[in-house]
This record gives C-alpha cells, structure tokens and sequence, in this order.
C-alpha cells in the first residue's frame, strides 16, 4: 500500500481519534436529514462520465467512473507518494523519491521532470488544465516548510508560488507545517491548497483554506479554522470546475465531514450528512462540477475503510464502487 494512501488512513485514524464537543458556527448549514443508504443515481445527467485514476493497493488504475474498465497503469510501488492523470488521458504523472516522472500511457516511456530531488509527500497532485505543468506541494531545498510547486512537463523548469510561513501565527511552529496541494480551476488562473501549522504548545495542525492566483501569486484565505471554533483539521481542499465553490474536509461533531464555501469565503455549509459513524475525507470534484468522490467507508461494513463514494452536492449517496481500499486520485473529462 502506497504512502499517500497510508496518508488517507492516518488522516481518517487521527480525525476519529480527536473528539470534542464542537463551538456553534456562525453562518454554518448543518444538513440534518437521515444519510442515503441505497445509492440513487443521477438520470439525464453527466455525473457518471469521463475517466478517474484510482489507487488500489495493487496499483493505480485508470477505469470509468463507475469503476468499470479498469487499466493497470502504474504497479504498486511503496516509493510513488501519488499520482494525477492528465486532462487528454494519455499520460500519468507520479511523485516517487524525490522525483517526479510522467508515463505515457500509450507507449510506456517514462520521462524525468526534475534533475534534483525535493522533499515532501506531494499530498496532492495535479495537472494544469491545458498540461503543461504539473502541479503538487514538495520542500525544495533545504527547507523545512512544504510550499506549492509547479513542474513545467517540457523542461522540468520549477515554480514556487506561495510563501507558507508567513501565515504561521506566532503560536505556532513553522518546522513542519506548511502548503499541502489541492487542485487547479479550469481556466488554471486559481490553484487552491490549505496551509497547516502545529501549535508551539502540542496539539494537532491547524489549517486555512486559501486560493493563489497562478500569475499574480497573490493569496486570500477562505476558510481559517483559527477563527471559528466549530470546524478543526481542516484539510484536502478541492475547487469547482468554474473556480467559484470549495469543498474541503473537516472534523465536526467528532467525524471528518465534506464542507462546501464560496471562493471569497461565503455560504460555508456542511454536505456530507451526520448520521454515519465513520470519517469521510479526500473528496474530488466531477470535472462537470455536478458531483465528488469521497474517500470513506464501506456501506454495511464500516471495519472496510476505503470504498470511492460517489456523492451528490446535497450529500446524497449516488454509487459506492466495489473496489475495497481504493482512492479516487484524478477525474477528468
């Protein structure tokens, strides 16, 4: 089993390990009504169309959306950290040691992106949206703060777009923490990624949701959880398609739920419902921004952690895939 799959369990391990009774949240919608068992599916609709790329433990596959067609394309390997496809579906870029490589699909070639190595897991990975560049959070150098990194695919040129630390408050420790990549708007003008610091005094990370502008650099917070008391461990931020809404994953009530807020920070709102006993994390939007799959657990078998849930932006349950221990990592058109 792959290290950022191991990732997704530690997460989902020390969400349910953290519980407390949660602080009111202004302005939050609390989506009260009973979880969807049966999944109900989408007619008429796109939801179920384009390619995701799945991890297994036996691999990355690429398959259809309801899991069916399934392609080997990256063995199992406990060096590769994650991996993305790309938006014309011939090529599959992973992070591994150090080094980030892109596999042709068609052919099997694999190329080198970058010459020196960078630290980091790459948390989250994915490609432009005309697939020119790579995106994923590493620590380059000597550094000890991950930031958002941009890989030009042609000639592995490396782009550093965001400065982490400056939004470490002065209760905080700056080893450690920092950028952890989310995911590229459409028109590839917004790239949105939560910033985490542990506290100097012990404890668990503490996390903003924030959105750079690719060609200004400029950053605004969306989500802090500094600021409210409801929502903690905020983390996996993803954007809309059309750039305009961000789910993201926090602990509330004891569980990791599915949140959904505006770009400029409105409208925050709870999507998963609360009549589960079990974490849901990892969510990646539709690329007709209609749906998501959630990383979560097995329906009639919470013990199976780990089954890709389809599910609707009202938090209904719409196909839950027969794969065990499988995480959507990609979804594209």
């Amino acid at each position: 089993m792959k290290k950022n799959t191991i990732f997704s369990f530690i997460l989902v391990a020390l969400l349910s390990a953290c519980v407390n009774s949660p602080i009111p949240t202004p302005g939050l919608v609390h989506l009260l009504t009973t979880q969807v068992i049966t999944p109900t599916k989408l007619s008429g609709t796109n939801a179920l169309q384009g390619k995701i790329l799945i991890e297994e433990p036996s691999g990355f596959y690429i398959a259809n959306p309801d899991g069916t067609g399934e392609d080997l394309v990256l063995p199992h390997s406990d060096d590769i950290y994650n991996a993305a496809l790309s938006n014309d579906k011939t090529r599959v870029a992973y992070f591994a040691s150090g080094i980030l490589y892109v596999k042709n699909i068609k052919t099997g070639e694999i190329s080198q992106i970058n010459q020196a190595f960078v630290g980091g897991t790459a948390f989250g990975m994915s490609w432009s949206p005309n697939d020119e560049k790579i995106g994923l959070d590493c620590a380059p150098g000597t550094t000890v703060v991950t930031e958002i990194c941009l890989f030009t695919v042609r000639d592995g040129h490396l782009q550093i777009l965001t400065h982490a630390e400056q939004f470490a408050s002065a209760n905080q420790m700056i080893s450690g923490g920092g950028a952890e990549f989310g995911n590229w708007s459409e028109d590839g003008a917004q790239i949105v990624f939560d910033n985490r610091f542990f506290p100097q005094n012990s404890g668990n990370a503490q996390g903003r949701i924030q959105i750079v502008n690719v060609q200004t650099g400029e950053v605004h917070t969306v989500f802090d959880e500094l600021r409210q008391g409801g929502i903690s461990m905020v983390v996996a931020p993803v954007i809309s398609p059309d750039g305009k809404t961000v789910l993201f994953v926090g602990k509330y009530a004891g569980k990791g739920e599915i949140f959904q807020v505006n770009a400029d920070g409105s409208g925050l709102r709870q999507v998963t419902k609360s009549s589960h006993t079990y974490d849901i994390t990892s969510p990646v939007w539709s690329p007709y921004g209609n749906a998501f799959f959630a990383f979560t657990a097995r329906d009639g078998d919470p013990n199976i952690i780990g089954a890709p849930t389809l599910y609707s932006l009202d938090g209904e349950v719409l196909e839950q895939l027969n794969i065990d221990f499988g995480q959507v990592r990609s979804w594209v058109k």
